[in-house]
């Protein structure tokens, strides 16, 4: 429900399909009050005009209504009741909706609500008919509009896809003795329209307000009412802009789904390289381990001296930074390089694993 927290006891919703609609704040703050006037007892320099602006989604063929609530701690001030009226895409819909129980300061203390659902056609003599409001497609020509045409259509698009409820506060109503009145319904909400696309200049519309099938209807009663203002200014207007799930989207006004959401949160989706990169860190880790396990492994080695007699002999390879193998040739060999260096000097060497179990390294060279 639409509110402005300045201006307690009164809300205004709109309903799609029986439903009250999903409200969207607006990306960026509107300018059109300010071309708009209201009575200067429900506007100050601290509050500001006393207008809201929401988004709603239109459902294609779906109905809709207006419906304003006064609560009992709504601040009538001098006035009796109030009253609203509806404009859709520009066009007002005749008939102001007030309540009825004017004089009553009783009925003051209970809350109230209004509603408008759509527009009466017919007669008090031959009957009534209510042609609900829905939302229709909005034919979208791309060529072929005469210049004349599309100046005239520039201007509707001006309104179109705006709702507004207009409220106001009214005096003492009595009811109106005149019997016999007629309404015939605007017929460019019957019609079915078409919108240049040039027209549009780029905003994301695609649906239009219209008129649903006429039903039955017991018609209404009229009133004479005076206004507390007599300059007829509005003590709040609520604005709705309504726009197909996929205006929604181009206009940012809802974020458009992933098709290939991320496999990390939201809040973690930044982490997510930091996480491929601990994960390359945890196998170097791991190979550096290995490593360090294969050069504290002591090997047996078989000398080049040993004895022919068929007996294995074997001894430890001395882990002193200097070692002095038992070949003929007297040669000294220093463990020189880095881990890695040793650790592929190591692999390079001959091995052979003995009947006890040990293993003999070769550390001849080819």
């Amino acid at each position: 429900m639409a509110i402005i927290p300045w201006l307690k006891g009164l809300e205004v919703t709109v309903k799609v399909d029986g439903q009250p609609a999903t409200e969207y704040d607006p990306p960026e703050p509107e300018r059109a009050p300010e071309k708009m006037q209201f009575h200067e007892r429900d506007q100050s320099l601290s509050n500001g005009v006393p207008y809201v602006l929401k988004y709603i989604q239109a459902k294609p063929d779906a109905p809709f209504s207006f419906h304003a609530h006064r609560s009992t701690n709504f601040q009538y001030y001098g006035g009796h009741q109030i009253g609203i009226t509806a404009e859709v895409d520009g066009r007002e819909i005749p008939g102001l909706q007030i309540e009825t129980h004017a004089a009553n300061k009783l009925h003051q203390n209970n809350n109230t609500s209004l509603k408008s659902t759509g527009v009466l056609e017919g007669s008090s003599a031959g009957g009534w008919v209510k042609c609900p409001f829905r939302f229709s497609n909005l034919n979208i020509v791309e060529d072929g509009v005469p210049a004349k045409d599309t100046k005239e259509q520039i201007l509707q698009a001006t309104n179109l896809g705006h709702l507004r409820v207009y409220c106001y506060r009214l005096g003492q109503s009595v009811p109106n003795q005149q019997r016999s009145y007629h309404h015939t319904a605007d017929p460019a909400l019957k019609e079915t329209s078409s919108m240049s696309e040039k027209a549009l200049k780029g905003r994301a519309l695609d649906c239009r307000v219209g008129l649903g099938e006429g039903v039955s209807d017991t018609g209404f009663s009229t009133y004479q009412t005076s206004w507390e203002d007599t300059g007829r200014r509005s003590l709040a207007v609520f604005e709705f802009r309504y726009r197909s799930l996929e205006g929604l989207y181009k206009e940012a006004i809802i974020p458009r789904p992933q098709l290939n959401p991320s496999p990390y949160p939201a809040d973690e989706a930044d982490a997510a390289p930091t996480r491929e990169v601990d994960a390359f860190a945890l196998l170097e880790v791991e190979a550096r381990q290995m490593l360090q396990c294969l050069l504290d492994w002591k090997p047996c080695i078989k000398p080049e001296n040993a004895d022919v007699g068929g007996r294995d002999a074997a001894i430890d390879v001395d882990e002193s930074p200097h070692v002095k193998s038992e070949s003929t040739c007297g040669v000294k060999r220093r463990r020189s390089g880095t881990m890695e260096t040793r650790a592929a000097s190591l692999a390079r060497y001959k091995e052979r694993k003995l009947r006890n179990g040990r293993i003999e390294i070769d550390l001849t060279d080819d």
